[in-house]
């Protein structure tokens, strides 16, 4: 099975971190028009030298993937936290 992406296109860059980026895009399964096109999220935030990674996949073809803002924040302030804590 070949498998591509397409339509990726940037959204609005995360708030927390010390600098992050937002994308969607759709993972297309045996390209084609006929082609099953899954749709996916990802948000990447730097805390200090810590990479944090959220990715999330539709489970429904013709519904977007949303990542939950209140996992992303809650997990932001954990890192931010452990980041700029001086022992």
């Amino acid at each position: 099975m070949k498998a591509t992406y397409e339509d990726v296109e940037a959204t609005n860059d995360p708030p927390q971190g010390d600098g992050g980026v937002a994308f969607r895009l759709k993972l297309t399964m045996e390209p084609g028009e006929d082609g099953l096109k899954v749709p996916i999220s990802v948000i990447a935030i730097r805390h200090g030298s810590t990479l944090a990674i959220y990715k999330t996949v539709s489970d429904s073809p013709g519904t977007s993937a949303s990542i939950p803002s209140d996992l992303v924040d809650a997990q932001s302030k954990v890192l931010d936290a452990a980041v700029h804590t001086t022992p």
